[in-house]
């Protein structure tokens, strides 16, 4: 009995690992992934920094399968190129995601343990290109100037976004919402030496109203961010 319920954990919780970096001297039908990855909104390059291929399947009550299947680094100018070929269980299930070997207490990421993107389309014999954005932090420190004239009702909303990953524009960022029940002037990481998009949404008595402003901050500076409902 005790045998079945260990064997039932495995298979729910255990997770499998292996190595297939010899793929990528396919002959002929390998996938090139290449592109840049850069800080600054694309102006400067972070050379050094380790990208990994792995293919990743999961299913329910079953363990998750990780496969590195490419590992390159980044040159002087932020360029990379790795090659790996598609083994035809790939084909039929899972999916592939790209590790960037990255810091995310140093460069902000849309996931707060780590830098990565998943790839949308992997077929044998073709090129994808993803350039990789990783920006330095700033702070913002958001101050709520009349909080008093918040209604039980009413909600003010600020969402800051930036580029972020594999992402061309502002599609990652931090949110903050006030009602009568949450704190004001949080401090909120953000997306250094690019701009940040401000939408500011205000409802009120039933009514929302939308303004928008372009903040930028220097990496490792914090402002102060005065927002009137």
């Amino acid at each position: 009995m005790l045998s079945a319920i260990l064997l039932l954990l495995c298979l729910a919780g255990c997770d499998y690992t292996d190595d297939d970096f010899v793929s990528k001297y396919c002959p002929g039908a390998c996938t090139v992934l290449q592109g840049r990855v850069t800080t600054a909104n694309g102006t400067v390059p972070l050379p050094g920094a380790m990208l990994k291929v792995v293919w990743v399947k999961s299913a329910y009550l079953h363990p998750t399968y990780y496969r590195s299947k490419g590992l390159a680094y980044t040159d002087a100018n932020g360029n990379y190129e790795l090659h790996f070929l598609v083994r035809d269980g790939e084909l039929a299930g899972g999916y592939f995601k790209v590790e960037v070997g990255l810091n995310p207490r140093q460069y902000l990421s849309c996931y707060s343990e780590s830098h990565m993107f998943v790839l949308d389309y992997v077929g044998r014999d073709t090129t994808l290109v993803a350039n990789y954005e990783a920006p330095r932090k700033a702070f913002v420190e958001v101050q709520l100037v009349n909080p008093e004239a918040i209604g039980q009702d009413d909600i003010f909303r600020i969402d800051f976004l930036y580029r972020v990953g594999t992402m061309q524009s502002g599609g990652c960022g931090r949110v903050i919402t006030w009602s009568k029940e949450l704190p004001a002037n949080p401090v909120l990481p953000v997306a250094a030496d690019q701009p940040i998009e401000v939408t500011s949404r205000k409802t009120k008595d039933g009514v929302t109203t939308t303004t928008q402003e372009t903040l930028f901050i220097s990496a490792g500076q914090k402002v102060v961010y005065q927002a009137v409902f």
